[in-house]
């Protein structure tokens, strides 16, 4: 199968990152079937994926036009073999556990046609976990987008144990067309690249939170205005050689010796941090109406960073099929 032979896209799972997966191609020009198990679901989602487009349209990001085209080309259904019977590749975005994923690649294995691929938006489980079922080995791969889906521009594309390289190269290629920023991870890990990167700064963020070293709101504001700041246009490894390694590297030994790792050492997390999780709460103590807000403020700074630095001065959303 060639690029040009991919017309038809699937999104299985309509949630948090379903939605968002959906718009991403229909932004550019590919008519996706979505779906869910109950049209209630399906309801909300399409109420979100307007509102993610108002967004793009108030930031000048597209006209309303190609807003309104835009989820024109996205149908929904709670049959999954409506979905299956006509797509070229489908993208599974349901909850991270092993066994509904198998269940449900099985059934897409059965249902697909031969030539279609499969791929599957897991954050940290490997394929290895859930496809050694399916028949079609080679036809299988990971594509684990950011959140938001349909703003940030990075998507990995991960092997699994029988990926072919033309599945591979396919998908890398099908993410260049939708103005993704496809990173190639070439083995198998738990949480692939970004959430390996990603946590470990959790994790430190959770300690010094925990330890009283920093406020939640002064962790956040440190990171947003020094290294956030600048991994926006560079990122670790360009900066420590930007930064020069003899200089970083005796730094990063006593550093590194002092990174809190409970886990390695069997020791309980702090209490603090153990009560929050117990109780289900975050850092901050924000009203539904205020997360609202919190979130529109985020897209639209998000927004306005992805048309700076990734979408190319003028070029419109749809162009690339038309």
């Amino acid at each position: 199968m060639k690029l040009e032979d991919i017309e038809q896209i699937g999104v299985v799972g309509a949630g948090t990152m379903g939605h968002g997966i959906a718009i991403s191609y229909a932004l550019w020009g590919y008519p996706v079937i979505l779906c869910d198990l109950t049209e209630e679901i399906l309801k909300r989602s399409r109420e979100r994926m307007r509102s993610s487009l108002d967004r793009f349209v108030e930031e000048e990001v597209i006209p309303r036009k190609q807003a309104e085209e835009t989820l024109a080309r996205i149908r929904t259904t709670t049959r999954l073999e409506e979905l299956a019977s006509s797509v070229d590749f489908v993208c599974e975005a349901i909850v991270e556990r092993a066994q509904d994923k198998r269940e449900l690649f099985n059934r897409l294995d059965q249902l697909c046609p031969p030539h279609t691929i499969l791929a599957s938006n897991t954050s940290h489980l490997v394929l290895s976990d859930f496809v050694s079922e399916v028949k079609r080995q080679d036809k299988v791969v990971v594509t684990h987008y950011a959140n938001p889906a349909q703003i940030c521009p990075a998507v990995e594309v991960v092997k699994g144990p029988g990926t072919s390289e033309e599945t591979f190269e396919l998908t890398y290629a099908l993410l260049e067309r939708v103005k993704k920023v496809p990173i190639k991870v070439l083995k198998e890990i738990p949480g692939y690249l970004n959430n390996r990167i990603q946590f470990a700064l959790f994790r430190e963020a959770l300690y010094l939170w925990a330890e009283g070293v920093a406020s939640a709101e002064d962790i956040d504001r440190g990171v947003m205005g020094h290294f956030g700041f600048r991994n926006a246009s560079i990122g670790p490894l360009l900066t420590l050689d930007l930064a020069g390694l003899p200089q970083w590297g005796p730094l990063a030994y006593e550093m590194f010796s002092q990174a809190y790792k409970f886990i390695d050492d069997s020791k309980e997390p702090p209490e603090k941090w153990k009560e929050r999780i117990m109780n289900h709460q975050g850092f901050y103590d924000y009203s539904e109406e205020q997360w609202e807000e919190i979130i529109k403020r985020r897209d639209k700074q998000f927004l306005r960073r992805l048309k700076q630095l990734y979408w190319n001065q003028g070029e419109r959303a749809g162009e690339e099929r038309g």
